[in-house]
Parts: structure tokens; C-alpha cells; sequence
């Protein structure tokens, strides 16, 4: 038997006798009144999926997204044409975020868009002539080997799931069809399981996500305006307090200038005075 085959079945087969174990005892007799296990895994062997040929013949899995920004003249009709022209590809808005004007900032707005990935490099070149494109990120991601192995554990799951039926119709005891119940509800949950990966990276690959971000072109004017503005009101404010300060101090200071002027005064008075009764003693003499 090619080798290849061999390993694939072994899998399998391993498979199928872990999930019986769990069961019982009562698994072995269902295993027995089905011919055994060998013929069991012998009948999967000429059923099981290539996954060599699968890897070959899988086509590219690429997932694509991208984020724009824009800046432009409204806003409110900017959000109204990229939204016209997402559902116009064949894409749906997923949520949009509109912001209006708020302490000098203008208004902005967020939308994230769903579209065909055959038609992202078409939306995104049509949303750049709305505005002024001020940024451009585009990421892709390979996923085609996750795509692989979740296609070829569903297949394997799916052929052991069938002959899981094919045995529960031959069973022949209670304990056989309750083993056989067991064994085919954990084969369906893995399987349900995996087949939501798989849709959820099929979505991925063919849908891309775009966020657009729009931007007011006179929120930069407006903001530095607003700036300029602040700038002068705080040093407007800071010369007002420096100058109540000068005042205060001045005002704080004048008993004190009072007092040095009288002592001035005196003093000088006080100087004359005895400078003059010297002069008239030495005229006496």
C-alpha cells in the first residue's frame, strides 16, 4: 500500500480508537460486532483524503485590508459619498462615527467598510479623489496553509463521521449504539468547529475591511488659529499679573518709603541745624 495512504489512515484510525476508548468496554463489543477494528480502519484506508495532492492543488488564501485618510472640505457630504460608493461595489458599511466641531478641532468622521476584495484597489482609488489623501496602509495577510489543514481535518472528520453512521446502523447491542452515539457527536462537534474556522477565514479572504478616516482640511487652519489665540490671551494675562504684582508692591512699600523719607529729612534738618550753631560759635570766637 503506498506509504502515503499508510500515515493518513493511521491518523485516522488513531483517531477513531481514542474517541472509543472513551466509551468502555462497551466499545469494544461494538468494534467486534462490526467486523473489528482492523477491518475498520482497513475500509478508511481506501477513503482517506490526500493531503499531499490537497496541499498542491489549493489555491492562494490572502487576506487584504487597508486604512485611508483623507482630508476635505465637508465632511458630512465626504461621509455621504464613500457610503453611496461602498454599497455600490457590492460592500456594506459596518459602522461609521460622525464628530462634530469641538474647541477649535473640526469635525471628523470614521467609517469601516466590508467589500469585495476584487474590488478594494478599485474603492480605494475612487475614495482618494474625494478629498485630499493624506495616508495609505495596505496590509495582506497569508493564511492558505490554515485553509489547507482545516480542509483536510474536515475531511477526515467527515469520512470518519459516515462510516461512524454505517457502524451505528449495524449495531447490534445497546452498548454498541450508545459507544456509536458518542463517538459520532465528538466527530460532529470537531467537525461543526472547524467548519466555522474555515467560513471565518473564507470571509476574510474575500471580503476586506477598509477603515477611512476624514478630517476637516480647516481643522489645522482653525487649530492654529485657536492656538495663536490662546497664546496671546495667556500673555496678556501673565502682564496683567505682573503688573498687579508691581502695584501691590508698590503699594505695600510706601508706609515704608514714608518712614526712610521722614527719617531722611530729619536727619538732614537735624545736620543743618548743627551745622549752622557751629558756624555761629566759631563767628563768636
Amino acid at each position: 500500500m503506498n506509504n502515503k495512504f499508510v500515515r493518513v489512515a493511521t491518523v485516522i484510525g488513531v483517531t477513531f480508537v481514542l474517541s472509543a476508548c472513551g466509551a468502555g468496554n462497551g466499545q469494544d463489543n461494538f468494534t467486534n460486532g462490526s467486523g473489528g477494528a482492523s477491518a475498520d480502519i482497513a475500509s478508511l484506508e481506501k477513503g482517506a483524503p490526500a493531503y499531499a495532492d490537497t496541499a498542491v492543488t489549493a489555491e492562494q488564501a490572502i487576506i487584504r485590508n487597508g486604512d485611508i485618510a483623507l482630508e476635505v472640505k465637508d465632511v458630512s457630504t465626504t461621509v455621504a459619498e464613500v457610503t453611496s460608493l461602498i454599497t455600490s461595489s457590492s460592500g456594506r458599511i459596518e459602522s461609521s462615527s460622525l464628530n462634530a466641531e469641538f474647541q477649535g478641532s473640526g469635525p471628523s468622521a470614521y467609517i469601516v467598510a466590508r467589500i469585495p476584495e476584487a474590488k478594494l484597489d478599485e474603492v480605494i482609488a475612487a475614495v482618494s479623489e474625494l478629498g485630499q489623501r493624506t495616508s495609505l496602509n495596505l496590509s495582506t495577510t497569508d493564511v492558505t496553509l490554515q485553509v489547507i489543514d482545516l480542509k483536510a481535518r474536515i475531511d477526515a472528520l467527515v469520512i470518519s463521521r459516515d462510516r461512524l453512521s454505517e457502524l451505528m446502523a449495524q449495531a447490534t447491542t445497546t452498548a454498541d449504539l450508545l459507544a456509536a452515539e458518542q463517538a459520532l457527536s465528538q466527530r460532529q462537534s470537531e467537525l461543526d468547529a472547524y467548519q466555522s474556522q474555515l467560513d471565518y477565514l473564507s470571509s476574510q479572504v474575500t471580503q476586506s475591511t477598509l477603515n477611512i478616516a476624514i478630517v476637516s482640511n480647516s481643522t489645522s487652519i482653525t487649530s492654529g488659529l485657536s492656538g495663536i489665540g490662546a497664546t496671546l490671551n495667556q500673555a496678556l494675562r501673565n502682564f496683567l499679573q505682573g503688573f498687579e504684582s508691581v502695584i501691590l508692591f508698590i503699594g505695600s512699600a510706601i508706609p515704608w518709603l514714608l518712614v526712610i523719607a521722614i527719617f531722611y529729612i530729619t536727619s538732614k534738618a537735624v545736620s543743618r541745624m548743627v551745622k549752622s550753631r557751629k558756624l555761629k560759635k566759631s563767628t563768636r570766637t
